[in-house]
């Protein structure tokens, strides 16, 4: 039965792994999308860009920046060469108008035309773009996306010619180019860049696309009071009968140590909407008087209220090494005397509030 529930469990996690190893396609249309910014998950991209125009020579710049926190990384080098249109290869001319002249008047005659038009139009506009103009691009992804919408929607009682589909599919194969396949991990941006050409200027057609996962997280504040166990071992000299004293340890009555501290605790991006979140913090404070420092993990509830726990290290009495239990000395030492501090670990559990309005 175990053996079936392990089976089981690896293959959920194998199942995930590959999932997340997907990698999913983006569209990119730079003549109706220019300059676009959008959010997404960590995973595997491979970015596509559509309404790239012939005669056109574009230049491209693709790479995933990590979002500082707080250094920046640079941006990465380009995976595959600079960026061109092969306008070697031919676009079928338009075919003729799609009726028959010499049989009756087909209802669908009027929807033929257009969509005659709709294929010349997108055509001229790929094949003879005004490259000095900045919107030679949106001007032929506009009219491709025309031609694309009368296929896919015909007039009642219409069907669109084959035709008309392959000279769709061939505008669009040649003005797709792939940018490469990219790994964006939690606080990274894929950033693409593609130019041309535009009159003097030799990059004056510019193409933006900012395609972010989010920031990984962000360091939050908190005020915190907590109790450390009271480890202190106190000792005074005991007077004896021929004017020695001895060194004796006081009985302990053990007891709790407050202290107070500043908390810094990491939450991931993640869990900054969710009711309870987990993470690690340390904290920095005072323990009567003496310097106090703090770790361990912090749940806290609504990015404000949180419980936290773990390792302090802090200063405790101990007896001066000179001395030792039982020793005689020849005269009366005082506490001040017999002891001194020494840093000890122990444990520690706190309350913490954040003075700040959680994420919504």
């Amino acid at each position: 039965m175990y053996r079936k529930q392990l089976i089981l469990t690896a293959a959920c996690v194998i199942a995930a792994a590959q999932a997340s190893a997907a990698v999913q396609d983006i569209h990119w249309d730079i003549g109706r999308q220019p300059d676009i910014s959008s959010q997404l998950e960590p995973g595997q991209y491979r970015l596509i860009a559509h309404g790239a125009v012939s005669g056109a020579s574009y230049k491209q710049s693709v790479g995933v920046e990590t979002l500082p926190i707080p250094g920046l990384a640079p941006l990465g080098s380009v995976p595959n060469g600079g960026l061109g249109v092969d306008s070697s290869e031919t676009v079928a001319p338009p075919p003729p108008a799609f009726t028959d002249k010499d049989k009756k008047i087909d209802p669908c005659d009027p929807y033929f035309a257009r969509l005659d038009k709709l294929s010349k139009d997108a055509t001229n506009a790929y094949k003879n773009p005004d490259l000095t103009k900045r919107s030679a691009e949106e001007t032929f992804s506009f009219a491709l996306a025309a031609f694309h919408a009368a296929i896919e929607m015909p007039d009642k009682g219409c069907t669109a010619p084959a035709k008309a589909s392959s000279q769709y599919a061939t505008l669009d194969r040649v003005s797709t180019v792939d940018l490469g396949t990219f790994p964006v991990k939690r606080g990274q941006t894929l950033k693409a860049r593609i130019s041309r050409a535009l009159g003097d200027d030799a990059e004056g057609a510019k193409f933006a696309y900012d395609l972010t996962t989010g920031k990984r997280g962000s360091w939050q504040a908190s005020y915190g009071f907590g109790i450390t166990p009271d480890r202190d071992r106190k000792f005074f000299s005991q007077a004896g009968d021929d004017d020695s004293f001895t060194i004796k340890q006081k009985r302990s009555n053990g007891g709790l140590q407050p202290n107070a501290a500043v908390f810094y605790t990491w939450l991931p991006s993640k869990w900054e909407t969710t009711f309870c979140s987990f993470g690690i913090a340390g904290g920095i404070g005072v323990d009567q008087n003496n310097l106090v420092l703090l770790v361990g993990p912090h749940l806290t509830f609504n990015q404000n209220f949180g419980l936290v726990a773990g390792v302090a290290l802090h200063q405790e009495t101990r007896l001066r090494g000179e001395y030792d239990v039982g020793q005689v000395v020849s005269e009366n030492l005082t506490s001040d005397a017999l002891e001194e501090k020494t840093d000890r670990t122990s444990w520690f559990i706190g309350v913490t509030y954040r003075f700040a309005e959680a994420e919504k």
